[in-house]
């Protein structure tokens, strides 16, 4: 299985304001902190898990680097997490102009069907690609027993699943009128 993907490392974001004041998941609570590995988990230790439970084996290819980007829609994001963390919200005023600085996951690597790392690379390695010889088998790989339970709090689900996807609805709304328009 080949697996191309560029995760942020939300959970170790650090949010900026204009003022300079700044915030980590970390800061709002236990809920929230319980949540600060879920992309490492999701992409480490989970395809590991994955890729021995469907016996197959798996390159996972992966930006590494450091994001810095607006967030949209930031008074409605900042109205979120205020439910949970009230005293955030001395940073309404200035919640528009919200920032946003993370790294990208670090999970480059290769796999064999037992989800044992091969190879894998990290940041340090700079710009570079990771060998290692994998065994194919000759028949169609099935998954073996039940597949294994997530690692990822529930929190995590809710903040990608239901939470952000409903603040920057409207931000993605407006991009698909934009494209339409091309």
């Amino acid at each position: 299985m080949v697996i191309s993907s560029c995760p942020v490392d939300v959970g170790h974001a650090t949010f900026q304001f204009p003022d300079g004041e700044q915030f980590t998941l970390n800061d709002m609570g236990p809920r929230f902190a319980s949540a600060s590995d879920s992309a490492l988990l999701a992409f480490g230790d989970m395809i590991n898990q994955q890729a021995a439970w469907l016996r197959v084996p798996v390159v996972h290819s992966i930006e590494y680097g450091h994001i810095q980007t607006d967030v949209p829609m930031g008074r409605r994001a900042l109205m979120g997490y205020v439910f949970v963390a009230p005293w955030m919200f001395k940073y309404f005023p200035q919640a528009n102009d919200m920032r946003m600085s993370c790294d990208l996951v670090h999970e480059c690597k290769i796999l064999n069907h037992s989800g044992e790392i091969l190879t894998r690379l990290t940041e340090d390695d700079g710009e570079s690609f990771a060998l290692a010889e994998v065994n194919l088998t000759k028949s169609k790989s099935t998954p073996q027993g039940s597949q294994p339970a997530s690692l990822i709090p529930g929190t995590s689900y809710f903040l990608a699943d239901v939470f952000i996807p409903a603040t920057v609805k409207s931000v993605y709304r407006k991009g698909q009128h934009q494209w339409r328009r091309i």
